[in-house]
């Protein structure tokens, strides 16, 4: 596997051959999983061996090309250049109606292990996510052209790609059949890797979300929330999972768009951050963002706040105040932040004391008292309470899904002293993940077995990375 199967030397993604815990999904490392032939059963010819395709994506080869030692005096008939004769056979291949082709030997043993990349779907699961939330619908209705052609005017302006003529004219109707085939071509195995990779682990996210929830005081149908940064649509589904209505979302990125957009159609999409004026959107009542974490993560090059993709913290900072000038306030109630643990040694650790002041000044927004600075002392821990502003670091792998990935998340109460409540357990808190699909609109697009993976692999077993579960010990064709 390319990327780094064992332990890479920042220690933050794996550590070999494990049966409890994946990797950290990343958008560097191609990530697999080994199979213990020899006590699974994995349905004769089919290996689930990942080939890299011409354009960057993924494919199952349900051949194994592993080569087998024959026994002695055996023979290889190879029909396309005769009979052979030794030790190896050559490349085994089959046709669509089960007969086989090529090289036929007389023996054929199977092999004590088999490696593999991850498939998408796994890797979805890994994150907490109901099967089919990569899935996204055809583009056909007319009227969301001109959305999806902003979208698209963006992406190239982002990326420095000359826009297609032909996508851009919005007059004509071979111009609107050129961006519904640039839609519909949006969700590739290359693109769906990416969005798990960037993205949050689900089980993490529902348990911040659901105690602010619970910390709001009204009835959940009330309770409004917006995602800035928002990637793949975790904190949204949080929302509708605990009730509540996800409101609106910022993101540039197409594909990930075109999920939240299938599967939340009632969210409103408002572009980049840059572009949003807080004063001028729908108040809710918990605003959530994992800023970039590129320029933060010790994978990266560590330019911190300053860097052009992290440093976009500032844009969320400004779009919250403006939000509380503009209703006295009152809203948002909380703010939860999500990023890498290398926050918290960006910069020597100074970054990570500015996210901290930048969420309690919030409260100077919201008319309350300024409150006195937290200061750094040392290195950061894994934890602290400040009351208005608190902090944890978590690791999914503890919170009921096999992935060893470690988040720092943070919780300013812009007019209480109850960010510490959301952060950590409180008595009788339930944490350990449930994953519920809400019945009526808010969410679309999921068949009613969407968790089936979760009851069937997860929650029949310890919590806690038991050491005899996992999200892959199926045979792939199953999934």
């Amino acid at each position: 596997m390319a990327g780094n199967f064992v332990d890479r030397n920042t220690n933050q993604n794996g550590c070999g051959v494990r049966e409890n815990a994946s990797f950290t999904l990343n958008t560097v490392d191609r990530h697999a999983v080994a199979y213990d032939a020899r006590h699974h059963c994995l349905g004769g010819e089919v290996s689930g061996t990942l080939q890299a395709k011409g354009e960057g994506g993924w494919s199952l080869n349900y051949i194994n090309p592993v080569l087998q030692p024959l026994p002695e005096n055996a023979v290889g008939i190879d029909l396309y250049n005769g009979a052979v004769t030794g030790n190896t056979a050559a490349t085994l291949t089959k046709k669509n109606d089960g007969t086989s082709s090529g090289p036929e030997v007389a023996q054929r043993k199977t092999p004590d292990w088999i490696v593999r990349r991850l498939i998408p779907l796994e890797c979805g699961r890994l994150q907490g996510f109901p099967d089919g939330w990569a899935e996204i619908e055809p583009l056909t209705d007319l009227r969301e052209l001109p959305f999806w052609r902003k979208v698209y005017a963006k992406d190239c302006e982002i990326k420095g790609k000359k826009p297609n003529r032909k996508i851009m004219q919005a007059d004509s109707e071979e111009g609107g059949r050129a961006l519904m085939r640039w839609h519909d071509g949006l969700h590739s195995m290359a693109a769906e890797y990416a969005m798990w990779g960037n993205g949050m682990a689900l089980p993490n996210a529902l348990f911040f979300v659901k105690s602010a929830f619970r910390e709001l005081g009204k009835p959940p149908g009330e309770v409004k929330l917006g995602s800035l940064f928002d990637g793949s649509g975790t904190m949204p589904l949080c929302a509708a999972m605990c009730g509540g209505h996800p409101v609106w979302a910022s993101e540039i990125e197409p594909y990930p768009i075109a999920v939240t957009k299938t599967h939340l159609p009632n969210m409103k999409h408002l572009g980049s951050v840059t572009d949003i004026k807080g004063f001028l959107i729908e108040p809710v009542d918990i605003i959530t963002f994992g800023s970039p974490c590129q320029d933060l993560s010790i994978a990266g090059k560590r330019a911190g706040l300053d860097g052009a993709r992290s440093g976009l913290f500032w844009e969320a900072v400004r779009i919250i105040w403006e939000m509380l000038l503009a209703t006295g306030g009152k809203y948002p109630r909380f703010v939860i932040w999500e990023n890498v643990p290398g926050a918290l040694s960006s910069n020597k650790g100074k970054d990570f004391e500015v996210v901290l002041n930048e969420l309690l000044h919030l409260r100077e927004f919201a008319g309350g008292r300024a409150d006195q600075s937290i200061l750094q002392h040392g290195k950061w821990g894994g934890f602290a309470n400040y009351g208005a502003v608190a902090y944890r670091i978590v690791n999914a792998q503890h919170w009921g899904i096999p992935q060893r990935r470690r988040r720092v998340y943070a919780v300013c109460d812009t007019s209480g002293e109850s960010a510490g409540v959301v952060v950590f357990e409180r008595k009788g808190t339930e944490w350990n993940f449930e994953p519920c699909i809400p019945q009526g609109k808010e969410v679309a697009g999921l068949t009613a077995d969407c968790y089936s993976w979760h009851d069937r692999m997860v929650a029949s077993k310890p919590s806690g990375g038991g050491a005899t579960w996992s999200v892959h010990n199926e045979n792939p064709q199953r999934m």
